[in-house]
């Protein structure tokens, strides 16, 4: 499976990355007004590292994509069938921070973005084998809204915030102990959209965002 996102009135890059037990194939974005870099994810069933989504039946470290002309770097998510953890993109001009969720077949926290020139933060959940939400949201200058995940062993989606001061919408992420999907945000003061990343235990596909 593979996602999208396109950026700004200069330069735009879309990524997609399938994934199986056996074999790999990822992409990923990054994009600028002067340069764009993308990287990667590989996975096997054994153990796989990339810059950017790995997955793994047993372990997996991977980072991501920068951006430019307002300087954002990004990393990404690695997914094991026993922890994962992941971290994402800051992004200047405006300046973003932003943070995302881990899942395990036993457990799952994720946090999420803060956003500035408008000033927002927003941060979620944790989840467990059994069942887990939470969310949390800071407000910015023009308005921010942020929702949240849950996570159980059979199932879980969780959303995210948006931010303003000139628009952003952001999504979300699910988490299950047989597949894990993510998603994540976008951030504006031009218009940025942003995709995502799913993970299973016997397949995974992540996607990322852009910025502008």
């Amino acid at each position: 499976s593979s996602t999208i996102d396109s950026v700004c009135s200069a330069a735009i890059s879309s990524t997609t990355d399938s994934v199986c037990s056996a074999a790999v194939s990822s992409t990923t974005d990054s994009v600028c007004f002067a340069a764009v870099s993308s990287t990667t994810d590989c996975v096997c069933s054994a153990a796989a590292s990339s810059t950017t989504d790995s997955v793994c039946s047993a372990a997996v470290s991977s980072t991501t994509h920068s951006v430019c002309s307002a300087a954002v770097s990004s990393t990404t998510h690695s997914v094991c069938s026993a922890a994962v953890s992941s971290t994402t993109d800051s992004v200047c001009s405006a300046a973003v921070s932003s943070t995302t969720h881990s899942v395990c077949s036993a457990a799952v926290s994720s946090t999420t973005h803060s956003v500035c020139s408008a000033a927002v933060s927003s941060t979620t959940d944790s989840v467990c084998s059994a069942a887990a939400s939470s969310t949390t949201e800071s407000d910015c200058s023009a308005a921010v809204s942020s929702t949240t995940d849950s996570v159980c062993s059979v199932a879980a989606s969780s959303t995210t915030d948006s931010v303003c001061s000139a628009a952003v919408s952001s999504t979300t992420d699910s988490v299950c102990s047989a597949a894990v999907s993510s998603t994540t945000d976008s951030v504006c003061s031009a218009a940025v959209s942003s995709t995502t990343d799913s993970v299973c235990s016997a397949a995974a596909s992540s996607t990322t965002d852009s910025v502008c």
